[in-house]
């Protein structure tokens, strides 16, 4: 267990995304999640950058201390930001490839041969991309994922 972090690692669910443009998504993996656990019994914790105070100038480190403590992360990479700093830094915090979601909004009907564009740079790290048209597909998308 991380110092001052009362959750074990494999309980916390980091969840990204682009705070400016897709903030609306948060809620609804946070409700896959919850839903999720009384499913199942477990005690998956969603953690977000809003949940915590951050100092001014400081969500960059703030950010990244969150994912640093977490064994899961969702990513909804939709409009391309700042989450793309975490994506990059999941392998560096130890999540295991099948830990990681990425998610991305698409027009329907979504055409599995040709998905929507999501930077090779990122497509190509291995971790699963589940698209999405309405966001309350997201919940049952995280419950899909969470084991």
């Amino acid at each position: 267990m991380v110092v001052g972090f009362p959750q074990p690692k494999e309980l916390r669910v980091f969840i990204g995304t682009n705070y400016d443009v897709n903030i609306g998504v948060i809620p609804l993996i946070k409700e896959g999640v919850t839903l999720k656990n009384l499913t199942t019994g477990r005690r998956y914790v969603p953690i977000t950058v809003l949940d915590v105070i951050v100092p001014p100038n400081a969500t960059h480190d703030v950010s990244l201390l969150l994912l640093h403590t977490c064994g899961y992360a969702v990513v909804d990479v939709s409009h391309p930001g700042g989450q793309y700093v975490e994506i990059e830094r999941i392998r560096d915090y130890g999540i295991v490839p099948k830990n990681v979601l990425l998610v991305r909004q698409a027009a329907k009907p979504i055409d599995t041969e040709h998905p929507p564009h999501v930077s090779e740079m990122v497509s190509t790290l291995g971790y699963a991309i589940r698209y999405y048209y309405d966001p309350r597909e997201l919940i049952a998308i995280i419950q899909d994922f969470l084991p």
